[in-house]
C-alpha cells in the first residue's frame, strides 16, 4: 500500500510543474499594497504575476487555516482590472466557484498586472483612521497549478505618514512609509500579518534571550496603550514556562501582535500564526481590570498553537493550496 502511496506522489509532483507551465511563468510575485487614506477603510492592491501564453488560472484564498471555513472575503474585493503592455485583459469567474478566475494571455506578454481594492463592509472593517490589521490573504491571488509553498512573493506595504508597524516578514528596504518585505513563499506570505498604526508600543518579554519575543501593540488611543508591570510580568512568564513545557522553540523570533480598537470588526479573538499571533480585543483592556481578566487567556491560547497546530499539524489540516477544505 505504501509503495502505491509513494509513486502517486511522484507522479502528483511531476504533473504540477507542468500545470504551473500554462499560463504562470514561475518566478517571483510582486504585491503592493497601500492603505492610502485610513478614514476610507481601504487597502489598494497591485500585484505583478510572471506569466507566458495561454490560459491562466488564478485563485482568491478561500480557505484560511484556524478560520475553519470558506471565508475568504472575496465578497469585498471590488475594482479587479487586469493589464499587460499598456492593455487591460478580458477576465472571466469561474461559474462554479466564485474565488477563481480565468484569462487568456496573449502572445509575447511576460507581466500580469491585477489591480483591485479591499473594501471594508458590516461585518469586516480591518482600517481604523488610526491602526491597520493587513492578513494578506485578502489582498492577493496566486495561480493555480502549485503548492502556495513554491510560490514565491515579494510584498511591499506603504503606510500612511508616521505610522508603526510589525510583522514576522524581515524588512529587507525602506523609501519613505513604503516597506519592502524579503521574499517568502505564498504560504508564508498568509502566516505573517502585519499590523500598522499611529500609536504603537512594543515590549521586550525575554529580555536577555537572544530568541526575541515582543508584545507589538497598535491602538486607536494612546491612553489604551497603558499595560501594567504586573501584566507585562505575567506575558514574560508566559515566555517562561512555555519553554519549561516544550522545552524547545521552532521559531527565530515571535512576535504577538495585538490591537486594541472598539472600531474593528471582524478582527476580534485571535489567530494563530507560525511565529506571530493576531490578537484583536477590546481598546480599554489594560485600562479596565475586568476586562483584561475575562480575556487574558487569549494571547496565551493562540501562543500555544504556534506548537500544536502550526509546527506541528494533523495530516488532514494540511493542505497543498488554501482552496481545499482542511
Amino acid at each position: 500500500m505504501r509503495s502505491f502511496v509513494v509513486a502517486g506522489l511522484l507522479v502528483a509532483a511531476s504533473i504540477l510543474p507542468l500545470q504551473a507551465l500554462a499560463g504562470y511563468a514561475g518566478g517571483q510575485i510582486g504585491l503592493a499594497v497601500s492603505i492610502g487614506k485610513p478614514q476610507q477603510h481601504v487597502f489598494y492592491v497591485t500585484e505583478k504575476i510572471p506569466v507566458t501564453p495561454g490560459p491562466l488560472t488564478l485563485y482568491y484564498p478561500k480557505w484560511i487555516p484556524g478560520e475553519h471555513g470558506p471565508d475568504g472575503p472575496i465578497g469585498n474585493m471590488a475594482g479587479l482590472f487586469f493589464k499587460a503592455d499598456g492593455k487591460t485583459l478580458n477576465w472571466k469567474r469561474d461559474p462554479v466557484d466564485m474565488y477563481t478566475f480565468h484569462l487568456d494571455i496573449p502572445q509575447g506578454v511576460k507581466t500580469l498586472t491585477a489591480d483591485f481594492e479591499l473594501l471594508p463592509s458590516r461585518g469586516d472593517v480591518s482600517i481604523t483612521p488610526k491602526l491597520a490589521v493587513l492578513e494578506w490573504n485578502q489582498v492577493a491571488l496566486y495561480p493555480a497549478g502549485l503548492p502556495t509553498a513554491k510560490i514565491e512573493v515579494e510584498p511591499t506595504i506603504t503606510l500612511p505618514a508616521g505610522w508603526h508597524y510589525a510583522t514576522a516578514l524581515d524588512t529587507a528596504k525602506h523609501v519613505g512609509d513604503n516597506y519592502t518585505f524579503a521574499p517568502v513563499s505564498f504560504n508564508n506570505l498568509v502566516d505573517s500579518p502585519l499590523m500598522a498604526g499611529e500609536y504603537f508600543r512594543e515590549i521586550d518579554l525575554s529580555p536577555g534571550n537572544p530568541v526575541h519575543h515582543d508584545l507589538d501593540m497598535f491602538a486607536d488611543a494612546p491612553k489604551d496603550l497603558a499595560i501594567t508591570a504586573p501584566e507585562v510580568q505575567g506575558m514574560r512568564n508566559l515566555i517562561v514556562q512555555a519553554n519549561r513545557l516544550f522545552d524547545s522553540h521552532h521559531y527565530k523570533s515571535y512576535r504577538f501582535l495585538l490591537s486594541l480598537s472598539d472600531q474593528l470588526s471582524g478582527h476580534g479573538g485571535g489567530l494563530e500564526h507560525h511565529q506571530s499571533s493576531d490578537n484583536g480585543l477590546f481598546a480599554d483592556l489594560f485600562t479596565k481590570p475586568q476586562v483584561f481578566l475575562g480575556e487574558a487567556s487569549l494571547m496565551p491560547h493562540e501562543y500555544v498553537h504556534s506548537w500544536n497546530g502550526k509546527f506541528r499539524r494533523p495530516a488532514k489540516l494540511w493542505q497543498p493550496n488554501f482552496q481545499t477544505p482542511e
